[in-house]
C-alpha cells in the first residue's frame, strides 16, 4: 500500500479555532494505511475499533487489536500502519490538559465508557461551543483516558544495529526456526554474548521476544481474518495445538477467544 502523510493536526486545530478536543475517524475497511514517521504538538489517544493497528515510536512496537488504544505524548515522532480491514479514532488533546504528565508511550484499554466518549467527540462540529455540551465534556474524557489502564502490547526494538538486524530478519520470516546458538554463530559471537547483548536492550531473551513478536503478528493475521491452522503454520509451529499453548501462555487465554471477544465489542 501507498504510505500517506500525516494530518496537519496543527492546522486543523489552529489558534483561531482552537478547541481543547479534536478527534478524526480513519475508516479503510479494506486497504489498511501507512502513515509515514511523523509529529504532533498535540497528546493523543489512537483506538482501534475493528482490526489491528500497529504503531513504532520510543524504540518499540504497539500491535493495538480491538478495545485497546495507544496513548502518545506531545512531540513523540510515531509510524502508523494497518493491513487489511482497519477502523481506528485519533483523539488529539491539547498539551496543556495532558490527562497522563510524565507518561511516555504505552497501550492501554479502553473502557466501554471512554470508547463512547470517543465516538462522541469524534461526532463533534469543528467549532463546537465551548460553553455548551461537548466542551462539558471534556474533563469527562480526560479522566477516563487519565484512569485508562495499560496493557502489555508492546514489542522493544534494540538499538544496537547488529541486533536490530536480527531482529528484522526474524520480522521479516517469522517461521524462521534458527535457535540461539545459530543466530550467535551467525554474528559471530557467543550464546552468552548475545544473550547478554539483548538483555542489555530490550530486556528479554531472543525466545521471549520471538513469543512476543508471534502474538503481535497473529494477532494482525487474525484480524485479516486468517485461520488459526494457516497463523500457526506461517509462524513455523509444528502444529495447532504447539500455537495455541503459546498464545495462551503469553496472553492468558486462546487466540480465537481473545480475538471474538474484542471484535465483539469493537465498536458497533
Amino acid at each position: 500500500m501507498p504510505p500517506v502523510r500525516a494530518p496537519s493536526v496543527q492546522a486543523m486545530n489552529a489558534d483561531a479555532t482552537w478547541r481543547p478536543l479534536l478527534a478524526v475517524c480513519v475508516d479503510s475497511m479494506t486497504d489498511g494505511f501507512d502513515l509515514d514517521e511523523h509529529r504532533h504538538p498535540e497528546c493523543a489517544l489512537i483506538y482501534t475499533a475493528k482490526g489491528v493497528l500497529n504503531c513504532e515510536a520510543d524504540g518499540q512496537i504497539w500491535t493495538i487489536p480491538p478495545k485497546c488504544a495507544i496513548w502518545i505524548p506531545s512531540n513523540v515522532p510515531h509510524r502508523c500502519w494497518a493491513v487489511g480491514r482497519i477502523e481506528s479514532y485519533a483523539l488529539f488533546v491539547d498539551p496543556k490538559l495532558d490527562p497522563r504528565p510524565g507518561e511516555s508511550c504505552c497501550a492501554v484499554k479502553v473502557s466501554p465508557l471512554l470508547r463512547e466518549l470517543l465516538f462522541r467527540v469524534a461526532a463533534f462540529p469543528a467549532l463546537y461551543p465551548m460553553d455548551g455540551a461537548e466542551a462539558r465534556l471534556t474533563p469527562v474524557v480526560l479522566d477516563e483516558i487519565g484512569a485508562a489502564r495499560r496493557e502489555h502490547l508492546r514489542l522493544p526494538l534494540p538499538a544496537d544495529p547488529e541486533l536490530r538486524r536480527l531482529t528484522d530478519l526474524i520480522m521479516s520470516d517469522p517461521s524462521h526456526k534458527a535457535s540461539v546458538a545459530q543466530w550467535a554463530a551467525q554474528m559471530s559471537m557467543t550464546e552468552r554474548t548475545l544473550a547478554r547483548k539483548l538483555n542489555r536492550e530490550i530486556g528479554m531473551s531472543l525466545g521471549q521476544w520471538r513469543r512476543q513478536f508471534h502474538v503481535a503478528r497473529a494477532m494482525q493475521w487474525m484480524a485479516d481474518g486468517r485461520s488459526i491452522k494457516s497463523i500457526a503454520f506461517d509462524l513455523g509451529y509444528e502444529s495447532t495445538s504447539s500455537f495455541v499453548t503459546m498464545f495462551r501462555k503469553m496472553v492468558g487465554t486462546s487466540p480465537a477467544r481473545y480475538f471474538s471477544g474484542r471484535e465483539g465489542e469493537g465498536g458497533d
